[in-house]
């Protein structure tokens, strides 16, 4: 008798575990049936798109039909992948994809807010100076000279580093620093960073560049946050406004997306896409 009840409290042990889940089983089926592969916070998903203003003007696009289309060249043909809520791409369209399956097509349009934001006047730049003082001489660590230039030092020889805006001749060899001298002329047009300069004065210590840049043209600025990138508004003989709003700032903006595939990502991503 004793055994037998035992074994009834068995079975329906067993049983209340096999209904919890058969529960279970069903609950995912259900969240399955309602999700099932859409995109959600975290999941890696890949995208074609194209970027339109409201005027129709195509501002962007990884399709290259498309851009042939509008006779412009992006350069970057591959399908773009990030995952969803990382803040990789703006909020707008972050929040359109949320819920997306593989091979949607999305008509997205998004506010500025949702966007490259709001036109903000403070993000003005001004009085950036036109003249730059570089020193006439630098000095080299010894064990890093040949690892810039590729060549042991010798007073008086002339050297080159092709990143750099002209040559230099050493002047001086001491234990451990070795002291080079700027070759350039007054009047001389030279590149630095990518910028063209004149070279306006040289004197024993310095020499004085002068900026080449016109209103219209773009540029960077480092910062303590990394570079800011600008474009040059307004411009005097000693200086110029650069405005680093974002090009797109208060602009509506219309997408154009192909849901290409949506990967289940590991790694959680905690920020929601607000």
């Amino acid at each position: 008798m004793f055994h037998k009840l035992k074994s009834n409290k068995n079975l329906k042990f067993v049983s209340i575990i096999i209904g919890v889940f058969i529960v279970i089983l069903l609950a995912g089926l259900i969240v399955k049936n309602v999700l099932g592969d859409k995109a959600q916070i975290g999941d890696i998903i890949s995208i074609e798109y194209s970027l339109y203003l409201e005027n129709g003007s195509l501002m962007d696009t990884n399709v290259k039909s498309i851009a042939d289309k509008y006779n412009i060249d992006t350069q970057h043909y591959d399908p773009l992948i990030f995952a969803l809520g990382s803040g990789e791409i703006i909020s707008g369209l972050d929040k359109a994809l949320v819920n997306s399956k593989k091979g949607d097509n999305l008509h997205v349009v998004i506010n500025p807010e949702d966007g490259y934001g709001i036109y903000d006047p403070s993000l003005i730049q001004n009085g950036i100076p036109r003249f730059v003082e570089v020193p006439l001489y630098s000095k080299i660590p010894k064990d890093k000279f040949a690892e810039i230039f590729s060549s042991e030092p010798v007073i008086g020889k002339e050297i080159n580093n092709p990143n750099m805006p002209w040559g230099f001749s050493i002047t001086k060899i001491e234990d451990d620093i070795i002291t080079i001298k700027s070759i350039v002329e007054k009047d001389e047009k030279v590149q630095v960073q990518g910028y063209d300069y004149l070279v306006k004065e040289i004197n024993n210590e310095n020499i004085t560049l002068y900026s080449l840049l016109n209103a219209g043209d773009k540029i960077s600025l480092n910062s303590g946050y990394g570079a800011i990138y600008g474009v040059i508004v307004s411009m005097n003989e000693t200086s110029f406004d650069i405005d680093t709003n974002h090009p797109l700032a208060d602009k509506v903006l219309i997408f154009d997306v192909k849901v290409l595939d949506i990967k289940k990502n590991d790694v959680q991503i905690s920020a929601e896409v607000k």
